[in-house]
């Protein structure tokens, strides 16, 4: 939606203050009436996350419209950094259930990369009686995602780890991926 009046809301590069262009998705600050003074007793904290100029870094990735309205796409602490590019999990995650329909679940994380420093994983949950090889995984994402966004790695398993809330439990994945390489 809009910010509401007298509250001032700016798309930068995740970790700085460069603002992106319209449309183009970073980190949403914001600034205005409402804003938290800090986190009580605690000055490393605050500064971490306002700046001088009273700018709040709300860690929510998004896009800000030629319209005014904001659409939040995701966190940047998850945001997957491939050979200094930035991916949005929650973009290729949507790729991935929108063209591929054997797909009943999917979660997307960086895992460890020797060459790129992380690369994307792709964990799902498939359908009864169907399969997905990553091949056929980049096949039907050709021309849908990037070639750097699709994902490097698959993982077929019979359920996503979750909180009892049913949030998927991301680090679980990593940790998952990391002890089954050698």
């Amino acid at each position: 939606g809009r910010p509401r009046p007298g509250i001032e809301v700016e798309v930068v590069t995740p970790g700085t203050t460069d603002g992106v262009a319209v449309e183009e998705e970073g980190e949403i600050r914001f600034r205005g009436w409402g804003l938290m003074n800090g986190y009580l007793d605690d000055r490393e904290a605050t500064a971490a996350v306002v700046d001088d100029d009273g700018w709040f870094a709300s860690g929510d990735l998004g896009t800000l419209g030629a319209d005014g309205f904001v659409q939040v796409t995701g966190r940047a602490k998850d945001v997957i950094i491939r050979g200094g590019e930035n991916i949005a999990p929650a973009a290729v995650e949507d790729a991935i259930r929108e063209h591929v329909s054997c797909v009943v679940d999917v979660s997307v994380v960086g895992v460890p990369d020797d060459y790129y420093g992380e690369s994307v994983a792709a964990f799902v949950t498939l359908r009864p009686q169907t399969t997905l090889t990553r091949s056929q995984l980049a096949e039907l994402l050709a021309g849908k995602l990037a070639a750097f966004r699709i994902p490097a790695h698959l993982r077929v398993l019979d359920a996503l780890p979750t909180t009892a809330s049913g949030k998927v439990q991301k680090f679980r994945l990593v940790e998952a991926f990391t002890r089954e390489q050698p």
